[in-house]
Formats: C-alpha cells, sequence, structure tokens
C-alpha cells in the first residue's frame, strides 16, 4: 500500500470522525454522510476521468489521417 493511499484513507477517516462529532442526531448523521460520501465518489470519477480517456481514445492525429 502506497503512503498517498495511506493518506487519503486517514483523510477520510478523519473526515467521518468530525462528522460524528459535529452532529446531534442521527438523522443527521447520516444526511452529513451521505453528502461526505457523494462528494467523495463524484471527487473519485472526476479523477479517474482523465486517466481513462486516455486508454480509450486514439491520438486524434490518427483519427484524421486516413
Amino acid at each position: 500500500m502506497s503512503s498517498r493511499h495511506v493518506s487519503l484513507k486517514a483523510n477520510l477517516s478523519r473526515s467521518y470522525f468530525v462528522v460524528g462529532n459535529l452532529a446531534e442526531s442521527q438523522e443527521e448523521l447520516i444526511r452529513i454522510c451521505s453528502l461526505l460520501r457523494g462528494t467523495e465518489s463524484a471527487v473519485q470519477a472526476v479523477s479517474v476521468s482523465p486517466q481513462s480517456s486516455r486508454l480509450y481514445w486514439p491520438k486524434q492525429n490518427s483519427i484524421l489521417t486516413a
């Protein structure tokens, strides 16, 4: 496991710890954790998109030259 992966997991754990201490009720905890999870998923999708587009799309020059 890389140090970058460990630091990302530590930040995520810290975020959930802070949220758990800020929430005053179980309903609020569920709502805030859902928002946190949704944000995390959106950030992962954005970070993976540039990497995957290089894998699936050939260079534009090779498409135009026929």
